[in-house]
């Protein structure tokens, strides 16, 4: 079982939401958005809207056994103490519970419906490139201040994301 990542604060930069873990790191806060086609996307900002986005996020046993090797890169978010968080966005984070005798057993922090991600551990620096954070067509997208809040939950015993057909 992976141990639960130690989130000392979250902090704003360049309208972009970052953790800093208790090893130092400034780690990139990632929610799930589902397979898009850059088709798909809005014009103005190169993002679909949440709104018409109709799957939930699985938890890590409801993937597919070929994709979960990526998957469990990202770590969820522990939910987080008000005192953690800015001010001017605390009122849009809560928490999940998530399935008991999962591998990730503790609450997930949710900011505006959207469950948290961390890449890897939070011991070493996210690998991930800044020019990658709002690309629609990636399964993990960096969360941004005032993006538009939706309803996008974990489920247990959700459908397994991406469909069977994407896999190899």
């Amino acid at each position: 079982m992976i141990q639960e990542p130690r989130i000392l604060a979250v902090t704003v930069r360049d309208k972009y939401l970052y953790a800093v873990s208790k090893a130092g790191h400034l780690l990139p806060l990632y929610y799930y958005g589902p397979l898009l086609d850059p088709r798909d996307a809005a014009p103005a900002d190169g993002l679909r809207q949440p709104e018409t986005w109709t799957q939930n996020v699985p938890f890590i046993e409801d993937w597919e056994a070929y994709a979960r090797v990526f998957v469990k890169e990202y770590v969820p978010v522990p939910e987080l103490s008000a005192d953690v968080l800015p001010d001017d966005i605390e009122v849009h984070f809560s928490a999940q519970p998530r399935p008991e005798g999962s591998e990730r057993p503790w609450a997930q922090a949710v900011y505006g419906g959207y469950p948290l991600y961390i890449f890897g551990s939070g011991e070493e620096p996210d690998p991930a490139g800044l020019e990658e954070r709002d690309n629609p067509t990636l399964m993990f997208r960096q969360a941004r201040r005032g993006m538009k809040h939706g309803p996008i939950t974990g489920v247990d015993g959700g459908v397994g994301i991406p469909p069977t057909d994407l896999g190899p």
